[in-house]
């Protein structure tokens, strides 16, 4: 197996209402993904999620953003469903 960082990742991406997402799984098993929204505020969007190792840099990423509070609402009921997929 040759180094991932070397090659071009390959995404699953898929298109929805809100936003897209991009994931990716290592041979490993191992996951990343990240979630853009549509919606955008000064040129940012309004709700932007990663986790995982990002197959590019090969660091690990976690973060969530939002930049109102329709936002804010939006994330915590996708963290309250991630959590209880988690656990």
């Amino acid at each position: 197996m040759g180094n991932v960082l070397l090659e071009k990742a390959e995404y699953k991406v898929e298109e929805t209402r809100p936003g897209k997402w991009r994931r990716y799984v290592y041979p490993s098993g191992t996951r990343f993904a990240e979630y853009t929204s549509h919606a955008q505020l000064f040129d940012l969007p309004m709700v932007h999620y990663t986790h995982g190792i990002c197959p590019e840099t090969g660091r690990h990423v976690w973060s969530m953003k939002a930049a109102s509070p329709e936002a804010v609402t939006y994330f915590k009921l996708l963290w309250s469903k991630l959590s209880g997929l988690l656990m």
